[in-house]
């Protein structure tokens, strides 16, 4: 060990590196038209962010889900987080998008009153944040290799199989209950461009 402290190990190293670079994507993603918009957003609501680290980067998911990003409300909601896990990122578009979703939430849990073990209002929520992020843009779902989809009502049908994934990941439900919930809430919340007006 000595002066100079123990040896990283390769292991350690490549972990750093992967902190390194959620760093930076975070960083661009600051540089976002959007998420700055969605941020100038949330001090019009009446929810300022509430620290620095409001949006930071973590090493991986509890229970090692291959989930890109959360919110967490906080258990008093004093100290809410986006959070870019390190572990599972993508190139660097898609964890703008990524961050971009999770302010959705932000915005979401800021504006209405929203219970996070109701399923409907978590679906809501998972519409409006897939609609609005870009994430179900046309060339954004060429890289996830949809490229035979029909490109008549893409982007609702994207909206609807990613919300779906996301209830998947927080609900202990049927395909059919996370079905039915989706199509009585869809329209309305799919319809619900806040703050932008029109899906951007």
């Amino acid at each position: 060990k000595g002066v100079m402290g123990a040896k990283v190990s390769h292991a350690d190293e490549k972990k750093l590196d992967k902190m390194k670079i959620c760093q930076r994507h975070k960083e661009e993603a600051l540089k976002d038209k959007r998420v700055k918009f969605m941020i100038k957003s949330m001090a019009a609501f009446g929810c300022p962010i509430p620290q620095h680290d409001f949006i930071r980067c973590e090493r991986e998911p509890p229970g090692g889900q291959l989930v890109t990003g959360a919110f967490d409300i906080g258990d008093d909601k004093e100290r809410p987080k986006v959070i870019l896990y390190a572990n599972n990122l993508q190139p660097t578009t898609l964890s703008i998008h990524t961050i971009r979703h999770e302010l959705v939430h932000a915005l979401d849990y800021c504006k209405y009153d929203v219970d996070k073990e109701n399923m409907k209002h978590v679906a809501c929520t998972e519409v409006r944040a897939a609609s609005l992020s870009g994430e179900c843009d046309a060339s954004i779902e060429f890289l996830r290799s949809y490229s035979t989809m029909s490109f008549n009502n893409h982007h609702k049908r994207c909206v609807r199989r990613r919300s779906a994934k996301s209830l998947q990941y927080s609900f202990d439900a049927s395909e059919k209950q996370i079905k039915d919930t989706l199509d009585s809430v869809f329209n309305d919340c799919y319809a619900d461009t806040s703050p932008f007006g029109i899906i951007p």
